[in-house]
């Protein structure tokens, strides 16, 4: 009986450890929420004091933050399910390249390079924000894969870019068939929809009201969302967000929420450097 008995807690141990390990992505030096949240606070207000926001921000800085924080906005707001990331990167990106054009921001021709973009290995999620940008890199300087009669088509790119993200192996025809174009439509028109209407910081403080994301995912990107709107150097703000991607990649949370946070910081790297090599 007390063998038995043994063996049952041992099998329940096991069960519980495994249960927790599947909610939860820590590591070795992992942190708590609320020791993450003000660590990030710290680092966002220090930032801060780098940037010179009283000096008026360059038509091409304004430019890149626009079209970058269109394609941050429309990703969380993919990523507040249970979206499988490459659809996440064909909704950020269709936000991005969208916004890209309403701005008649043409293609540097010399072309883009988003391989020459460090990655942090810091993030485990840094795939996200990489194949974000190649996606668009793909498609921008050929406007048959975006465009028709001149004018951003959704469903034109969604096709290039699955054909793309499966001809290199991020995922298959068959895994898109979740994320069908009608599907991909619609989460576009929303996503631009919420970013017009309430613009980059509210378009956070909407999924936060519409509970789509936790108050630990709103705690830790509202000021990583601030310090982005501040920004006023391009290199400042890349070395900022490794800081700020170590304390989340570190922090002891929910494996879904560390996904999405650390997908939004990706999106947001890769972002404001690819769209630099475009319009500056």
């Amino acid at each position: 009986m007390k063998t038995k008995l043994i063996t049952i807690l041992t099998i329940c141990l096991a069960i519980i450890t495994t249960s927790c390990s599947d909610e939860l992505e820590t590591t070795t030096t992992a942190i708590d929420t609320t020791d993450a949240v003000s660590a990030l606070n710290t680092l966002s207000e220090s930032y801060a004091t780098t940037q010179v926001t009283t000096k008026a921000i360059p038509e091409w800085l304004k430019k890149i933050l626009i079209v970058a924080c269109a394609d941050i906005s429309a990703s969380l707001q993919a990523d507040t399910g249970d979206a499988d990331w490459y659809t996440v990167v064909i909704a950020g990106a269709s936000a991005s390249l969208s916004q890209g054009l309403t701005l008649s921001v043409s293609p540097n021709g010399n072309g883009t390079n988003v391989n020459g973009i460090d990655s942090n290995e810091t993030n485990a999620y840094d795939k996200v924000g990489k194949w974000h940008y190649s996606a668009i890199e793909n498609a921008y300087q050929k406007p048959a894969y975006y465009a028709v009669d001149g004018k951003y088509d959704n469903p034109t790119f969604y096709k290039h870019s699955v054909d793309f993200l499966s001809a290199n192996k991020v995922a298959t025809v068959e895994d898109f068939e979740r994320f069908p174009v009608a599907v991909a439509n619609e989460e576009l028109a929303t996503a631009l929809a919420a970013y017009t209407t309430y613009g980059f910081y509210g378009s956070l403080e909407q999924l936060y009201r519409n509970k789509q994301i936790d108050a630990t995912t709103f705690e830790l990107l509202a000021p990583y969302y601030e310090s982005l709107e501040k920004t006023r150097d391009i290199n400042d703000f890349v070395a900022y967000s490794i800081e700020a991607e170590t304390i989340v990649a570190e922090a002891r949370l929910e494996r879904a929420t560390k996904k999405a946070i650390l997908s939004t910081m990706a999106t947001a790297r890769y972002g404001m450097q690819y769209w630099r090599q475009v319009i500056k």
